[in-house]
């Protein structure tokens, strides 16, 4: 009995071990983290904030109603689109530590609820994480006028782990940082998740 019960105790200590898991993050994680990540952080969100600028999109309503007029306001508005939607993904490639995002543009005054329009590459990004995240909406934390999620998030590439043989799901401790970027009458919202230390 009492080598069956040591057994399964080791049995869940090496499956602890390769989670990848060491321990769930928590708030007093998620400052110091943001801290350490807040020049990156800025930086993104800074050319994000230019690029949405340039892309100025505009809602239906407001387009001309003359025909040729509209139709023309609609085809620029489709370029601006895909060259947002390239220069965004330009900014955020590349960066093992960015593991994700969800961003999406909506037209707050023009009632609710607000339809959300998203991007043919960019909307494409969203993480896998466990159960039991910390989303950022559902926080009154905020820093910078940003609000902090945290959680265990996978790593495309990286989703299992194989130790002693076995193979487990593998999990990263990461930060969810969500802040909205207002242009005259859009508003984009954006969703960075940050993985500190993709190779541990």
């Amino acid at each position: 009995m009492k080598q069956t019960f040591l057994m399964i105790l080791m049995l869940v200590s090496v499956m602890l071990t390769l989670t990848g898991c060491s321990g769930e993050p928590d708030q007093e994680w998620a400052e110091a983290a943001y801290k350490a990540q807040k020049p990156k952080i800025d930086a993104v969100f800074g050319g994000l904030e230019t690029e949405f600028k340039r892309f100025a999109p505009v809602d239906y309503a407001a387009l001309p109603d003359e025909d040729a007029k509209r139709e023309l306001a609609q085809a620029q508005m489709a370029q601006r689109r895909t060259d947002f939607d390239k220069a965004a993904m330009k900014l955020l490639e590349g960066d093992p530590k960015i593991i994700g995002w969800e961003i999406s543009y909506v037209f707050p005054e023009e009632g609710k609820p607000e339809i959300p329009f998203s991007f043919d590459e960019l909307s494409q990004h969203v993480p896998s994480w466990k159960p039991g995240l910390v989303r950022a909406q559902r926080r009154a934390l905020k820093k910078d006028d940003r609000l902090l999620g945290w959680g265990l998030f996978m790593i495309p590439g990286k989703e299992t782990k194989t130790n002693v043989g076995l193979k487990a799901l593998n999990y990263y401790k990461g930060l969810e940082v969500q802040q909205d970027i207002v242009h005259e009458g859009a508003t984009l919202h954006v969703s960075l998740f940050i993985v500190p230390e993709p190779e541990g």
